[in-house]
């Protein structure tokens, strides 16, 4: 008996009882369940119409999630009242079952309704398409299938859960049609309809209606934020989405004026040079007119767009695309460049020129290197020798250096002014409810003495790491705690960088926001 007892205590090592159910309630067709005291690994979450019991839990539908997130989202896929049930779970699916850890029941009456389909146009030469991201797995198991409806409700075509997009059938002889995508969900109510597209026989010049540069992909930006006194090219690309050729004017946000004829499916991408005056939140517009245009709704844009007294850096080691405002990241060569950011490739310190070469010695070569990392008790003189002869190669990479605290020695200090390396990022990673401010009124000075400041931005921690015993909210408040105050000590640091891997969720998103509030949005005087 003692052998079975201490075998159960190393596959779960903790006291049954110990995890605690802190929330359970239903919005908005999801549940939310939080919870604390979890130990290290996973918590199973199951759901039931009945109390769960040893007897019929088995019918009970389950989720896994990782338990240090401390809250889990089910989407409900049918209504009326269930029970949660929480187990602690290893990765070997094995569980420590306490059927008092249980809440409910929870009212799920309008768990059944859909979220509509964010469907966009697109068209090339084999025709017009309503397209959409994939949806999500657990999505999908509420939909029977995804069907093209017309305006009169009419199904015109039918698709799998994990379909992608329709093609347009196309309408002769001057008619026309409209369409949607909507979900028909397995308990025989369809989803809310996002809007109708209007295809037939006419040109339908169109330019996505999105007013975030990030998120539409028929903006290209040469710099992220465009600089005052300088005139900044944003180029917009047009489409003719209709079953016909035609012609049109487009005004620019530049105030002139394009003539283009496209063909049915074909682009245009048309640059506009814009000079912003000041620095802040700024609207430009665009407008295309067509006389023989049926559908005007998508002929305007209404672009949003920060501009900056100088280039602005908010770089993340690892992916960042999904961020709004972040400049440099890992992921995405093809999203970094359209917005007018960067892909830096992560290296680590090297003596061999020869290794730095062999990233950009090919076609899918990156737009510059995180450096990771120098400083400390590493001796630089070696490793910045192979930097200085492979900037010879390849002078115009961009390079940016993590560095191990904010003491640098005079070798690296020298290789930032003259160019080896482009921008310094020390790394400052205060713990949660860590006294930090002096620490960085200190690395400041320091950093303003030797004459660097201007192209250092200082690295943050949002790696759980450093949460230490803080939740999300309370990580994310912190990092806003210092980045205010680097703000506020450093007017000439030209950003912020971030040491992103495993963040708690949301901080990543809030730390993006406060990049907005603190550098675009807020004047902040020496």
């Amino acid at each position: 008996m003692e052998k079975i007892i201490l075998s159960l205590a190393v596959l779960f090592p903790v006291i049954l009882g110990a995890l605690e159910i802190t929330g359970c309630r239903h919005e908005n067709g999801k549940t939310q369940i939080t919870w604390k005291n979890a130990p290290d690994g996973f918590v199973m979450v199951y759901r039931y119409s009945e109390k769960i019991t040893a007897q019929n839990i088995f019918f009970a539908t389950r989720q896994r999630f990782n338990a240090e997130l401390n809250r889990a989202e089910i989407i409900t896929r049918a209504g009326g009242k269930n029970y949660y049930m929480l187990t602690v779970c290893d990765r070997f699916g094995k569980e420590s079952r306490d059927f008092a850890i249980q809440s409910g029941p929870v009212d799920e009456t309008a768990a059944g309704k859909l979220a509509p389909i964010d469907f966009q146009v697109s068209s090339g030469s084999d025709g017009t398409f309503l397209v959409w991201e994939p949806l999500p797995l657990e999505y999908r198991g509420m939909i029977r299938e995804i069907r093209l409806i017309d305006r009169q409700g009419n199904v015109i075509s039918t698709a799998a859960s994990s379909a992608v997009s329709f093609q347009l059938p196309p309408v002769k002889n001057g008619g026309d049609r409209e369409y949607a995508v909507v979900a028909a969900g397995v308990d025989g109510r369809d989803s809310a309809i996002k809007g109708f597209f209007r295809y037939g026989d006419f040109p339908d010049f169109m330019i996505r209606q999105e007013s975030s540069a990030v998120k539409n992909s028929a903006v290209f930006l040469e710099n992220r934020f465009p600089v005052t006194g300088r005139k900044n090219r944003i180029t917009f690309r047009i489409s003719n989405c209709g079953g016909k050729a035609g012609s049109a004017t487009v005004l620019l946000p530049d105030g002139t004026e394009k003539k283009i004829t496209l063909e049915p499916g074909n682009s245009v991408d048309l640059p506009a040079f814009w000079q912003p005056a000041k620095r802040g939140r700024h609207q430009l517009d665009l407008k295309i007119i067509c006389a023989e245009d049926r559908q005007q709704n998508n002929n305007n844009l209404q672009l949003t767009i920060h501009a900056v007294d100088k280039t602005l850096y908010f770089l993340w080691y690892g992916a960042a695309s999904e961020l709004e405002f972040a400049t440099c990241g890992t992921d995405a060569p093809e999203h970094w460049r359209r917005i007018g950011g960067r892909q830096l490739k992560i290296c680590v310190a090297h003596k061999d020129a020869a290794y730095f070469q062999a990233f950009f010695d090919k076609k899918d070569a990156p737009d510059g290197l995180q450096y990771d990392e120098l400083g400390g008790t590493i001796e630089p003189q070696e490793y910045l020798a192979a930097l200085r002869e492979f900037r010879k190669k390849y002078p115009d990479v961009f390079i940016a250096l993590w560095h191990i605290g904010a003491n640098l020695k005079p070798e690296i200090v020298e290789a930032v002014k003259d160019g080896t390396i482009d921008l310094v990022m020390p790394e400052r990673y205060h713990t949660w409810d860590a006294p930090m401010e002096e620490s960085l009124k200190k690395d400041i000075a320091m950093l303003r003495k030797v004459g660097v400041l201007h192209k250092t931005i200082i690295g943050l921690g949002t790696h759980r790491n450093y949460a230490g015993y803080g939740n999300a909210e309370q990580h994310a408040e912190y990092l806003e705690k210092q980045i205010a105050l680097i703000r506020k000590l450093a007017p000439e640091s030209p950003g912020m960088a971030f040491y992103n891997d495993a963040a708690l969720p949301g901080v990543k998103e809030k730390v993006d926001g406060f990049c907005k509030k603190y550098f675009l949005e807020e004047r902040n005087e020496k």
